[in-house]
Parts: structure tokens; sequence; C-alpha cells
């Protein structure tokens, strides 16, 4: 009650001035140009025994129509079904000085999915009459509904705008809370203590998210604070592993159902290896993903899966499930599966001193056969056997590998100055890091054949045939698109090589296959590919990559670079000789070399064409910031190689 009081009386109070410099600035004083600027994000979370509080203050300053699109509609972070919010005030500063008050009717009550699926609700702010130069300002006080007392609460210290000032204050409640930052952004923090039960923490000048070509995804990047509750918390990936084993060790307990489809689908007499890949094959090819249940209407077939052996029955699954079913079925056939608990590198970054469980968002299986394990994505759907998703491959720890036992994991109750928390009994489990991939597994072998028309136009017919996740990337592109998809889908990488580019036919290969390279194949016709130079015909050989965006054209970088899997890539260039004419003489041989990356260009003679061959490697997932220079200055090189011309000039053999 005291609580609630002392929010009424904060909301009689007016807000706090705002800097006159502050409202004056028409720029990010560090990042010329940005859209907009976060003059202060100012946060307090009281960690009350009975009702624990949340305060937010933001106030935004806007540059631009992109800030304006961004900014207006200010999300209230509290979800609605569990917060309380009170003394909600908003307002828009204009350049001159007008103040325009938020209005009750702009207070929005939207509908959402949370990260697991769930229906949230959550409020929203929208502001009027927001223009370039303007200032918004939203404040309020969020309360829990329930007594309770939070156990982990995350400030973040990075936007995807500049910050210029930041502050959280913590009021300590009767479990005393820590913290840790996290992100591989690193943001300097100054903390005080000016009372026993109040920590202060404040950043200044906090540049924005980098935002870079082949960067790690925000999440990754984000530099924030993780508070915590050590008690609760204590061994907290034991923790996870005992929970999670103990829920799929039930799941995939022993059923007649499940033994039965083992023993006629991968019988003991055969190797182990060979067992496994049936079982994979099986639960890729047959089980469903979680999408088939929209068109089932029996409840049997639409009610959640208990056990391994409904999802056999029902013939689909989400992906813990479908993960699940193979690693019952690998344990049925007398082998030894484990579970893998996975950070993906598309989501975020595995930082195992911050008790996050965020952080381990996917999950993938491996099988110890010998002394070593070999992991497999199951759940991917065409994810090739024996090897796993790029977004889930590392060169750093990204995992926790643990055996699914009914009983692990036992809840207990935890008791600290009158007060009750929930643990969960450790299990064993390893930190593994899911290994990448050699570049010769996932091949892409392109094929194109150019025909010169006298204006200088040309006909091009491309042929891609991946292998491995180059083939992988293939399905996932056309895959589950229906013919149209497939054309838009070819007509935007036609715009991609060339935006006067027409596209034309379309044809694929074992998109549906599991076992059988992807191969994708289309034609695109080009205006003005080759010049005219007296009776001489000039003509770009790599055609299909100097029109392509350059990743690393700045000169500098702040974020690490990461490619989205190893890769070779084999193109081969068919050039007819045009009617008339004759090549002249061919370029060199071409071979750059730096690290794992490597570049190799030749070219040769057949019958009535002239042939470029281009060969890219790329042998690593991964590139630090600090040695930029290098990996831009190779690709510098591919560029410049790209540019090699061949030359036709007019026979004068009759």
């Amino acid at each position: 009650m005291l609580a609630y009081l002392i929010a009424a009386f904060l909301a009689t109070t007016a807000p706090p001035p705002i800097d006159p410099n502050h409202l004056a600035l028409t720029d990010c004083p560090g990042e010329p140009g940005c859209p907009a600027l976060v003059l202060l994000y100012d946060v307090e979370l009281d960690n009350a025994p009975d009702h624990p509080r949340v305060s937010r203050r933001r106030i935004i300053k806007v540059f631009t129509q992109e800030g304006i699109d961004r900014y207006t509609d200010l999300e209230i972070n509290e979800p609605a079904a569990d917060m309380d919010v009170m003394n909600l005030a908003g307002r828009t500063i204009l350049p001159d000085g007008r103040v325009i008050p938020l209005a009750p009717e702009n207070i929005l009550l939207k509908s959402g999915m949370g990260e697991e699926g769930e229906p949230i609700r959550r409020r929203s702010a929208k502001f009027s009459g927001v223009v370039p130069g303007a200032t918004i300002e939203l404040s309020y006080d969020a309360f829990w509904r329930q007594i309770t007392t939070i156990s982990e609460f995350v400030w973040d210290l990075q936007w995807s705008i500049p910050i210029l000032e930041g502050r959280m204050r913590l009021r300590q409640g009767q479990w005393r809370m820590q913290w840790s930052q996290s992100g591989l952004e690193e943001v300097p923090v100054t903390h005080t203590t000016p009372s026993r039960n109040l920590e202060e923490f404040t950043v200044s000048s906090v540049p924005s998210v980098p935002f870079e070509p082949l960067s790690p995804p925000p999440e990754a990047l984000r530099a924030r604070l993780f508070f915590y509750i050590p008690v609760t918390q204590a061994d907290w990936l034991g923790q996870v592993a005992g929970r999670l084993a103990g829920r799929t060790g039930a799941f995939i307990e022993r059923s007649p159902a499940v033994a039965a489809k083992v023993g006629a689908l991968a019988p003991a007499t055969e190797p182990p290896l060979e067992r496994v890949r049936k079982i994979y094959g099986f639960v890729q090819e047959e089980i469903g993903t979680e999408q088939k249940r929209l068109g089932e209407t029996a409840s049997r077939k639409v009610a959640e899966a208990r056990n391994a052996a409904d999802v056999l029955a029902r013939g689909y699954g989400d992906d813990l499930e479908r993960t699940l079913l193979f690693v019952a079925m690998v344990k049925e056939a007398g082998l030894e599966p484990a579970l893998l608990n996975v950070v993906e590198r598309t989501a975020s970054g595995f930082d195992q001193s911050t008790p996050d469980e965020s952080q381990l968002n996917a999950f993938a299986a491996a099988v110890k056969i010998g002394d070593g394990w070999t992991f497999y994505d199951v759940a991917v759907r065409y994810c090739p056997f024996a090897m796993i998703a790029p977004e889930k491959e590392s060169d750093v720890p990204n995992a926790i590998l643990l055996r699914p036992e009914k009983g692990q994991g036992f809840k207990r109750e935890v008791h600290l100055s009158g007060r009750v928390g929930t643990v969960y009994d450790p299990a064993p489990y390893f930190v593994v890091t899911i290994p990448v991939s050699r570049s010769g597994r996932n091949v892409l072998t392109r094929e194109a054949r150019v025909t010169l028309s006298v204006d200088g136009g040309a006909r091009v017919e491309v042929s891609d045939q991946g292998t491995g996740l180059a083939g992988l990337d293939i399905r996932r592109e056309f895959a589950g698109l229906d013919e149209d998809g497939r054309k838009e889908a070819i007509a935007s990488r036609v715009r991609e090589i060339d935006p006067t580019a027409k596209p034309g036919d379309f044809s694929s290969e074992e998109l549906e296959s599991f076992d059988k390279p992807a191969t994708v194949r289309y034609t695109l016709s080009l205006t003005d590919l080759a010049s005219r130079v007296g009776d001489r015909l000039i003509v770009p050989v790599s055609m299909l990559n100097l029109g392509r965006p350059n990743p690393f054209a700045p000169a500098a970088r702040r974020a690490p670079v990461s490619f989205p899997h190893t890769q070779k890539t084999r193109e081969k260039v068919i050039i007819e000789v045009p009617a008339g004419c004759v090549p002249e003489e061919l370029p060199e041989r071409t071979l750059i070399k730096e690290g794992p990356l490597t570049l190799a260009t030749f070219f040769s003679r057949e019958m009535g064409a002239v042939v470029f061959n281009r060969h890219l490697e790329v042998n690593t997932i991964s590139w630090p910031a600090a040695d930029y220079a290098r990996l831009r200055a190779f690709f510098e090189k591919v560029r410049e190689a790209d540019r090699q011309v061949i030359v036709f000039r007019k026979s004068t053999v009759p």
C-alpha cells in the first residue's frame, strides 16, 4: 500500500526539466546523420518485498523522418497481463517550444506473440505532432500484481540509436541482487552506492549498436546489465540441465510403438552409423513440422504431445519434439544419445557468466559412437545427415550437452530473509562447441552460359547446385514456396545481379530431396553487358558478381564479421564467341590468399567459347574487427579480379 501511495504522490509532481542545450541539438554529437538520439533513459527497479516496481523515463530527440516513423509510437515494456501501469505521462516538445500532451486516447493496448509463441498484450503510446527536431518524453511506474520478488532484470545499455545519458537505480530488497555486463559491445558503467540498499549506475555518450553487413545479431552485440539473485541462480547452467534433463527424460520413456518402429526401420544387425542414418532420415522425411497441426481436425491429432510415442503417432511436432523423437529412437536402437541446448549465432551470444536462460534458444542432438560424439540437426528440415544448421555452428562454446533422464532437476524451495524461492537440482552437463563444417562440404557449383547480341546485350543461362549447407541454403530459399513465390525469389536474385536485368525461365531439381544436391536453373537478360570500342567488343566476365553490393566497402568497422557458413563457390562462365569475332589474349591466372580465404581465377578456350573459372573459398565463419583491414584488402582484390574483361575483335579471316 505504501508503494502505491508514493506512486500517487509522484504523479502530482512535475517532470524534471530537460537541459535546454539538449533540446537545441540538431544532430547526434558522435554519429552525424542519426535518425534520433536518446537524451535520457532513466530506469529504477524497487525490489520491495510486497509490490516490486519499475519506473521508466525516456526522452528521445528525433531528427529525420525515419526517426519520426520509428519513435512516434513507443512501446511500454511491461506486459499488460502481469503489471499495473500508473502515472503514465508523455508529451511532445516541438522545436519552437510548444508542448503537446500525450492524449489518453493515444494509449493503446496491442496484442501479439511472445518469444515462446504465447499471446501477450502490451501498451503503447502514440505521440501527436512529431516533426524533425521534436522531442518525445514518456514516463510511467509499473507494479507487479502478484506479491513477489524479482529474481532477474535486464537494463539495456545500448539502443539502435545513440544514448546521451542513461541512469539505473536499484533499490535492493530482502534478496540482494548482483549484476554482470554482457554483449560483445563494451560500455563503461559508473557504479555508486549512495546508501546500503541503493545502487546507482550511469552511462554517457553510448554509441548505437553497430548495424553493419555480415555482423553478429544485435542481441549478441548489444551491451546490457543483467541483474540477478545469486542464491536462486547459482550453478544456473546445472539447473537448466537438471530441469531439461528431467523433463525430456520423461518425454522419451520407452514406448512399445517407438520400439516397434525402430525394430522394423533399423535392426540391430546393421552397423551403428547406418541405424542412425535410417532413424535420421525417417524423422526428417516423415515427421512434419508444427505447421501440420493447422490442417488437423481430430482431437488426438491436435492435442499436445505427452511423449515421443505421441509425436510418432500424430506425425508432426515442434523442433524439440522432433529432436526428442530422434533421441528416443536412437536410444531404443541401443546407442547412446544426448540432447544439445544451443545458442544460435543469429539470435544471441553465449555468456556463461550471465545467468540468462534465454540465451539457449534452440536444440539439436548428439550420438556417441565409439569415443566421440557426432551432432545431428534432425529438426531442421533438409539439414544434411551428420551436419548442423549454419546458425548453430560456432568457433566458440555455444551449447550444453546433457543426457535426458527422468527424475533429474528436482524442484526445491529455498528460504532467505523470510521469503521463498525456487531452485532445481543440477544435472551433469558439458559445455560444447558445435564445430564449424569444412568448406569442402559446403559447395556451390554455378555455371553460366552467355550468348551475346550485336548491340552488347546478353542472354545468360545460370545453373546453381549446392551440397552440404550450400544446398540447405537453396532449399530454405525455394523449397517452401509455390511456383509464383519461386519466380519472385529468382526475380530478386536477378535484381541483385543487375537492377536492369530481366528474369526469364526458371526450373529446379531435387528441391524436396533429402539426400541429393539441390539445383535451380534460371535465365536473365542484360541490355548492355558488353561495350563496343571500334571493332572490339569488351565483355566483363564476372557479371554475376560485379553488380552485387560490396559488404566491405567502408574503410572502418566496429563489429566482427560473421559469415553465414564456410563455403566453396566454383563458378564457370562460358561466353560464346560472337559470330565473326575472335578473342584476343586472355588474362593471366589470379591466385589470392589471406588465411582461410582464397580466390583463384583462370581462363581457357573451348570450341566456340571462352571459359572463365572463378573459385572462391571462405573457410571460416568469423573475422575479428581488429583485423578488418586484412579482410577488406582481400575482398578489394576479389573485386579487382571480378572487373577483368575479355576482348573480342572482328576477325580478318574471311
